[in-house]
């Protein structure tokens, strides 16, 4: 990234990004409700900061903000470090980003969170499972209890 000026510096979709963020905020999401996240951010939120702060001055927030940044110079490859993730946020926003992310927290369950929230799921594992007669729930029942114990899933 440049030390040219960017596009937070000269304004930011506040209005817009806030008529984002009311039915988000509202919105159930069940990978947070193993753990009460007081200070819980809604990721429309996130997404503008991470586009103003990466997007050079004059750049329109909102046109960027539904784009897809799969090749995009301005936000690939850029390191982000979130030193206190909690629920992963910011994490997550910068990954569908491109961006080289970085997540710490002391709290295992919000590692734990996160750490799952962005994990690769391979898909020909799942239809394997569901085809042997399992269910889908009951194979990721049993993934999220291997991790809830520490124990390594078998393969």
């Amino acid at each position: 990234m440049q030390n040219s000026k960017r596009a937070i510096e000269e304004s930011f979709p506040i209005v817009e990004i806030n008529r984002l963020a009311i039915p988000e905020r509202n919105a159930f999401k069940p990978i947070y409700q193993m753990h009460k996240w007081f200070a819980r951010r809604a990721s429309c939120v996130f997404r503008a900061i991470l586009l103003g702060a990466m997007k050079p001055a004059g750049t329109d927030i909102m046109d960027e903000f539904y784009k897809d940044h799969t090749h995009d110079l301005d936000t690939n490859g850029v390191r982000i470090l979130d030193p206190f993730m909690g629920g992963g946020t910011t994490v997550v926003e910068a990954l569908r980003l491109g961006c080289h992310v970085t997540g710490i927290d002391l709290n295992p369950v919000a590692w734990f969170i996160v750490k799952t929230e962005v994990e690769p799921v391979n898909i020909e594992d799942l239809k394997a499972a569901q085809k042997e007669g399992g269910s889908i729930y009951a194979m990721l029942f049993g993934v999220f209890l291997c991790y809830a114990l520490c124990l390594p899933a078998e393969g």
